[in-house]
């Protein structure tokens, strides 16, 4: 116990001061001697030769051990960042939310600076959204307001199945824990159109069409984009005389279709080579434009 101690205290003193001759001496000591290598132990091993810009030996560590901590994740992903290895670290990070390993301000920030350097917009936008369930999570309580911001939060950063999931959780949540019906949240949810239109969008997206025309229905107020989002459903997975009579029902509310609307609709009868149909709409749509 006192000689693997001594050499995680060794260890230390190596990775500060860059001295890997040493740090490497120690490394062979630990095997020679069979001490073990624990996930602390591992860890110094990994900062050690991340602290030398040695990441290959670094990621052979990391790869190999059966229980990674916190620090372990971020030890790679920030060293990967720090040496202009963004593709890695941006992949390291997704493993470790693979295997649901909790996030640290350190996380975070390592791979922003990796998105910024790759330039990659969508990976921050999805981190954004991690960065804001991270937050989410941590409240003690959350209204009816929090649950909806967070599901349109991942909705708009196209996080479809996390937003679905936080929807049930919320109705759950909203049910058992505060004791307001699900229906009320329901009805929240009903009462933004915005939150409203990305509901149906989610819903239709993950094949759950029922619960997207539900949600749907329900709306008190529609806009284009509500509209548009349950006619795209409809017609993306196969129900196109839905699609077309939607279309229908929606000229009558006194609302016009856009470009969005009319490839809905042009999709729809493609899939059931309505070509007379086909033509109409076409027709319709050179006329609005």
């Amino acid at each position: 116990m006192a000689a693997i101690t001594y050499l995680q205290n060794l260890l230390q003193y190596c990775a500060r001061n860059c001295l890997i001759v040493e740090g490497k001496a120690c490394h062979a000591q630990i095997i020679r001697a069979s001490l073990g290598v624990d996930t602390l132990t591992s860890n110094m091993l990994i900062n050690l030769y991340c602290k030398c810009s040695l990441l290959h030996p670094a990621r052979q560590l990391f790869d190999k051990m059966p229980k990674r901590s916190l620090v372990s994740w971020n030890t790679m992903i920030g060293a990967y960042t720090q040496n202009g290895r963004a593709d890695y670290a941006l992949s390291l990070f997704v493993g470790m939310q693979r295997e649901e390993s909790p996030l640290s301000e350190f996380t975070v920030s390592s791979v922003l600076c990796a998105c910024a350097a790759k330039s990659a917009v969508f990976e921050c936008r999805q981190l954004h959204a991690f960065a804001a369930s991270w937050v989410f999570e941590s409240l003690e309580e959350k209204s009816d307001v929090t649950w909806s911001s967070m599901v349109a939060g991942y909705v708009r950063n196209e996080l479809y199945e996390e937003a679905l999931r936080l929807y049930h959780r919320g109705l759950g949540a909203l049910t058992e824990g505060n004791q307001v019906n699900a229906t009320l949240f329901k009805s929240d949810f009903g009462a933004s159109v915005f939150v409203a239109s990305s509901l149906v969008d989610m819903y239709a997206k993950c094949g759950a069409i029922k619960e997207a025309f539900t949600v749907f229905s329900d709306q008190d107020s529609k806009n284009v984009v509500s509209w548009n989002a349950m006619i795209s459903g409809f017609s993306s997975h196969g129900r196109c005389l839905e699609a077309m009579i939607l279309f229908e029902k929606m000229q009558q509310t006194g609302l016009y279709p856009n470009e969005v609307t009319y490839l809905s609709v042009l999709s729809a009868c493609g899939h059931m080579g309505l070509v007379k149909e086909g033509h109409k709409y076409f027709d319709l749509m050179m006329h609005m434009m």
